[in-house]
């Protein structure tokens, strides 16, 4: 919602479990989005696929291992508006629409009002 997902947009989600995982899915099914896991063994048009599938806006990553599967196809993958990623913090510089995990969830309570997620 803060980064200007539409409401039922799809949300990928690629790492080993963890409880950033389950927050990312339960999260994404709160803010009435449509959670899509994704296998850490998929390779790069695989990732792509699920993406454009799922019309993902947002895409949550483990780490840069993980990321740099999206970051071969980034041409290709046009509606997302957000990449996060939990276990490592991106280097200044990179993708303005790559955040670090406490980042993203500081945006969400600056930008998100609890009667906006409770329209949606």
């Amino acid at each position: 919602m803060a980064v200007g997902a539409s409401e039922r947009a799809g949300v990928n989600i690629i790492g080993f479990n963890s409880p950033e995982w389950n927050i990312a899915f339960y999260g994404a099914i709160c803010a009435n989005f449509i959670s899509a896991g994704v296998y850490t063994t998929n390779a790069s048009d695989a990732c792509q696929y699920v993406a454009e599938h799922s019309d993902a806006e947002i895409i949550v990553v483990e780490d840069k291992s993980q990321l740099k599967k999206y970051e071969a196809v980034i041409d290709k993958l046009h509606n997302v508006k957000a990449f996060v990623m939990w276990e490592e913090k991106p280097q200044s510089g990179s993708d303005p629409r790559l955040y670090y995990w406490d980042d993203f969830l500081e945006l969400g309570r600056q930008k998100v009002t609890d009667e906006k997620l409770l329209e949606r």
